[in-house]
């Protein structure tokens, strides 16, 4: 018997260990959620908010191999110019370790943040600061903060960027919208980069009005979908999925949602298609709700179709969407409260087939909102967000770190909101298809130290 004992535990001890790695691995389009969870450690399950006088927003969180975390965004209380770029490194437990600036003298965002593959980091955003009107940027950037490169990418208008993402090859692609090739107002760009960040290719799509693309992902096949909203087409601005040969001439695009204002913010892909979220005035149970649909990777073809609202009505949105390892998906984004009848930071976890598991709100006295969600090493989640019920100034980061059901340092606040099953429409367009000549250029950024007031709502004490 003293000898099975140990064999057992050698044997539980390296199970162990295989998931740990599994759950790992590059990427947050899908969670593995191991059941029964592995251990979390309770100290690194907190409620912060980091911020200055003024606003300061976030825009992304990821961990890093080294269990800290890097949060990206952009703050008006900047140094240079108008809005500046923040990149800041936390522990494990929240604790600041560093927090840089980056600027000119003009408009300078961080829109999203991305892990690659080697442990490094890509930051997309766009900048007036580098060329005197808006372009795309990136920043490689690694877990201590030491910037591998930078560069801008320039035509002739204005240009903004919405995504980024780490392609196959080890390059990036990004989207976004542009009224520099002028198809009709805005319209939907895409630009392929190679490793070093360089223009490999570029094209736009859209119609004779304005359209946004605010999503990109790798499809199974090799090339890319790209999720958003379009005016050209549709009925009082529907959301917009276009679907991309790997060489990114189009292969369809089709606009989904009513007679309403449809948008997408949010598409992952899963193991039938993809799932989109953002929001609808078509379908609302009140006002605005937050729409999730399923499509197949084919043709686009609707699967289901849900829409959700907070028990006190008001605008209800999903910015951010991943697929779980357990077949469900969690959401994030604001509901209204039936408290105060503000909004606050919304978790909504459903089943496979759409059918509803959970949701949880997240906040306090004033409005708040959940913009990006990720999941960590140890199966747990990062909720990001923006508040103005906590810190230092009018709007703060606000940084909640959960166990994977979505408890967190506080209370549970469970809520069952309104939901619905509504019918989408689906019209597939003729988008125009053109390539553009994007000029890449080393982006020179003046760097400072970015001192923000943490505070801290609640921390998990040890068990």
């Amino acid at each position: 018997m003293s000898r099975i004992i140990p064999v057992k535990i050698a044997v539980l001890a390296s199970l162990i260990f295989v998931l740990f790695i599994s759950a790992c691995k590059q990427g947050d389009d899908i969670i593995t959620i191991i059941d029964p969870p592995v251990i979390i450690d309770t100290t690194k399950i907190f409620s912060n908010t980091y911020g200055t006088a003024l606003s300061d927003l976030i825009t992304g969180a990821r961990q890093c191999n080294d269990g800290g975390i890097i949060v990206c965004g952009y703050t008006i209380s900047g140094s240079f110019g108008d809005n500046d770029i923040f990149i800041m490194k936390l522990n494990g437990n929240g604790t600041v370790v560093w927090s840089n600036l980056y600027g000119g003298s003009g408009n300078d965002q961080a829109t999203n943040i991305e892990k690659n593959s080697d442990g490094t980091f890509i930051v997309s955003g766009t900048t007036s600061s580098l060329s005197g009107t808006f372009d795309p940027f990136t920043i490689k950037i690694d877990q201590n903060g030491v910037v591998e490169w930078s560069r801008y990418y320039r035509f002739w208008n204005e240009d903004y960027c919405n995504a980024v993402i780490q392609t196959n090859d080890a390059g990036y692609i990004l989207t976004g919208y542009t009224n520099s090739f002028n198809l009709g107002g805005y319209d939907i760009y895409a630009i392929k980069l190679d490793q070093s960040g360089s223009v490999m290719w570029a094209r736009c799509y859209g119609g004779a009005q304005n359209d946004y693309g605010n999503s990109i992902r790798v499809s199974p096949e090799g090339g890319y979908i790209i999720g958003g909203y379009t005016f050209s087409y549709g009925v009082g601005g529907d959301a917009y999925i276009l679907k991309l040969f790997g060489d990114g001439v189009l292969r369809w695009s089709k606009t989904y949602g009513g007679a309403g204002f449809d948008n997408i913010k949010d598409i992952q892909k899963t193991s039938n298609g993809f799932i989109a979220c953002g929001s609808t005035s078509s379908f609302g149970l009140v006002d605005e709700d937050a729409y999730v649909f399923n499509i197949d990777n084919q043709d686009g073809f609707v699967y289901w179709t849900r829409t959700f609202d907070g028990n006190a009505g008001g605008p209800s949105q999903f910015y951010k969407v991943l697929t779980a390892g357990d077949g469900g998906y969690l959401l994030a984004g604001n509901m209204q409260n039936s408290v105060s009848n503000l909004q606050d930071v919304s978790l909504v976890k459903l089943f496979g087939d759409g059918e509803f598991n959970y949701a949880k709100l997240y906040g306090g006295v004033s409005n708040d909102a959940g913009t990006s969600l990720s999941v960590k090493s140890d199966g747990g989640l990062l909720l990001s967000g923006n508040t103005t019920s906590f810190g230092a100034g009018s709007n703060d980061m606000y940084l909640l770190s959960l166990y994977n059901n979505g408890t967190g340092c506080f209370p549970d606040n469970p809520v069952t909101p309104l939901a619905g099953s509504p019918l989408t429409e689906v019209n597939e367009q003729t988008s125009l298809d053109f390539p553009i000549n994007y000029e890449t250029l080393t982006a020179s950024w003046s760097v400072v130290s970015f001192s923000v007031l943490p505070n801290t709502q609640c921390i998990r004490n040890p068990q």
